[in-house]
């Protein structure tokens, strides 16, 4: 078993997990035992990841997109690893093209919201972070998610008030968010409030 534990890798299924223990006469059973003595940690029903005595450095970025999916990080967390929102955002909150889901795992809440799927691929990035990659949204990307769920915003005023005084973002990177990318993304939405960041950068920054 030893040989088995010091291979695990960072995340595994409950397959490979079977298929590791198959010479024991119940492989249901010992995984049971290493879930009691937190050899492995149950992140949900089929998916693990190696107990904290393994000292593993899990990337939530990828454990996101295998909790549930298709799906991609987004939102307040991708804001907030882009430096668009000062505050850390504790849950992982990820756009995804099924219905709304809620997962309360030993690592965090992982949270999913529907987005229309003509809008689901554009836009979005495969992030590397040391030995991981996963899917994440770009700046324009994660800003336009968030103002889509957002109650609808009826002049750029609101918005003001959304993203400086609700997010506390700051103007001068909303700046530099690049504006033929939020075009495109506007397009692909058609929701009123992203059309409206995407007015509010070619207003305020248009000879930029």
């Amino acid at each position: 078993m030893d040989t088995i534990i010091q291979n695990l890798p960072d995340y595994f299924d409950f397959n490979w997990l079977t298929i590791q223990l198959k010479d024991y006469a119940s492989p249901r059973v010992k995984i049971n035992s290493l879930l009691k003595t937190k050899e492995i940690i149950r992140i949900k029903k089929g998916l693990y990841i190696p107990g904290p005595k393994y000292n593993r450095t899990i990337s939530k970025g990828a454990l996101a997109n295998l909790i549930f999916g298709p799906s991609y990080v987004s939102f307040e967390y991708a804001l907030s690893r882009h430096g668009l929102i000062p505050e850390r955002v504790y849950p992982v909150t990820c756009a995804c093209s099924k219905r709304n889901k809620s997962f309360n795992t030993p690592l965090g809440v992982f949270s999913y919201r529907n987005i229309p799927e003509r809008a689901y691929p554009q836009g979005v990035d495969l992030v590397r972070e040391a030995d991981y990659q996963f899917l994440m949204a770009s700046p324009e990307k994660a800003l336009a998610d968030m103002l889509a769920k957002s109650g609808k915003l009826h002049n750029l005023s609101e918005l003001e008030t959304l993203l400086f005084e609700d997010k506390r973002m700051e103007p001068h990177l909303i700046r530099m968010l690049d504006k033929k990318k939020m075009d495109v993304i506007a397009r692909t939405y058609k929701k009123h409030n992203v059309f409206l960041i995407l007015d509010y950068l070619q207003l305020r920054f248009a000879d930029e």
